[in-house]
C-alpha cells in the first residue's frame, strides 16, 4: 500500500498535550472561572521531569485485560502516540476532542486541563500527507478510520516508526502518529494548558 510513498529519516520536535498517568482523565470544572482553573493547575503540580517520562512510556503500555478502542491509525491491537509537529495543531487536535467529551453535557463553559509535552523523534517515517490529495480518508470522519489504519498497519509492517500525516484538525498541520517508543526521546513539559470550551462548541487555549 505504501510502496510509491517517500519514506523518510526524521530527527523532529514533536507537541503533544497529554495528562501524566496520576492523573487519569484531564480535568474538568464546569462553572470554574478561568483563574480558578488555572489555580487547580498550580495545585496539581508534580515532578515535571519524571511525568514527562511517563508520558512518553504511557501509550505504549499493553494490559492484557484492556483493549483500546479503535482510533484513526490504530485497531486497538498496536498502540500509537499521537503527536503534532505544530503548537498550532497539537492544540487544534486537542481541543476537538475536548468538544466532543462535553457534547452530551448539559450546556455549560468547560475548563480542561493537559500538560504541554515536547519530546525528540528519531527515526523513519512514510509521508502519507502528500497522498491526501488522492487519500481523502487521511481527514475524514470516524467511518474513515479502518482505511487510516490499513495505512498504519502497513507502515508497521515495513519497520517504520511513524507517519507524517495531515492534521483532520487544522487545515495545513501536520501530525505524527508514532509506532515505536524507542524513537522518542528527551520529554520536556512546557508548561500547562487549559482549554476554555463554550457551550456553543467553541474554545480558546491559556498556556500557563
Amino acid at each position: 500500500m505504501l510502496a510509491d510513498i517517500n519514506r523518510a529519516s526524521l530527527d523532529e520536535t514533536l507537541f503533544r498535550l497529554a495528562n501524566p498517568p496520576r492523573i487519569r482523565k484531564s480535568l474538568m470544572d464546569a462553572g470554574a472561572t478561568l483563574e480558578e482553573a488555572i489555580e487547580t493547575i498550580d495545585f496539581i503540580g508534580g515532578d515535571n521531569s519524571n511525568d514527562a517520562v511517563l508520558m512518553l512510556d504511557t501509550p505504549f503500555e499493553r494490559n492484557p485485560s484492556y483493549r483500546p478502542n479503535p482510533t484513526r491509525f490504530s485497531d486497538g491491537t498496536w498502540r500509537v502516540f499521537y503527536s503534532a509537529l505544530e503548537v498550532d495543531t497539537a492544540e487544534a487536535e486537542r481541543g476537538h476532542w475536548c468538544i466532543q467529551e462535553i457534547q452530551s453535557d448539559p450546556p455549560a463553559t468547560r475548563h480542561f486541563h493537559y500538560r504541554e509535552l515536547r519530546c525528540r523523534l528519531q527515526g523513519e517515517a512514510f509521508d502519507v500527507k502528500a497522498k491526501l490529495h488522492d487519500w481523502p480518508f487521511l481527514v475524514g470522519d470516524r467511518s474513515a478510520y479502518p482505511q487510516c489504519q490499513n495505512v498504519a498497519l502497513s507502515a508497521i509492517q515495513a519497520d517504520a516508526d511513524a507517519l507524517i500525516a495531515p492534521s483532520a484538525r487544522r487545515e495545513g498541520g501536520t501530525t505524527i502518529p508514532v509506532f515505536k517508543r524507542a524513537a522518542l526521546s528527551n520529554p520536556e513539559i512546557l508548561g500547562a494548558v487549559v482549554f476554555r470550551v463554550q457551550p456553543d462548541g467553541s474554545f480558546t487555549a491559556l498556556r500557563q
